[in-house]
């Protein structure tokens, strides 16, 4: 009988514990090798809002290896990045973590290389595209390759 009941306990237990998640965050954020250095600022605090910022120099722009699938900007991309720079730039103020951004958008240009992944919130009556963003600038006059992540 009595180790009917520690097995009933045992299967209790087993079945919170399996029922809690640990969220420990590690960003996953493909910035390609042989950058020669970082400052990196990720959201660790948050439990599933995050807003992260780091830049990445490289020595040139030829120690990106194959351009980490990055696209070069065009005139319109210009438009569609100034979109997203302003956003995020907004929510790193409405967080009161200016202190730790210092990208200018006024860098862009079509010398550069980007990439954005994005999963926008569809509503009935709109879209928000500056949901959950990811953005992978590389500003070809620093050689410096900026990472920007939003989950909001």
């Amino acid at each position: 009988m009595r180790s009917l009941k520690l097995f009933a306990l045992f299967a209790a237990a087993a079945m919170i514990l399996s029922s809690c998640t640990v969220l420990i965050r590690i960003p996953d954020s493909g910035i390609p090798d042989g950058y020669v250095s970082a400052v990196e600022y990720f959201d660790n605090e948050s439990f599933q809002d995050y807003l992260d910022y780091c830049k990445y120099i490289y020595a040139d722009s030829d120690a990106v290896p194959g351009r980490a699938g990055l696209s070069t900007v065009t005139k319109q991309d210009i438009v569609t990045l100034a979109g997203y720079f302003d956003n995020f730039r907004s929510w790193m103020e409405t967080c009161k973590r200016l202190d730790e951004y210092d990208f200018d958008p006024t860098c862009v240009d079509n010398a550069d290389w980007f990439r954005i992944k994005t999963e926008p919130l569809v509503f009935d009556d709109f879209t928000d595209e500056y949901a959950d963003y990811t953005i992978w600038f590389f500003d070809s006059q620093t050689s410096t390759l900026f990472y920007f992540h939003l989950n909001i």
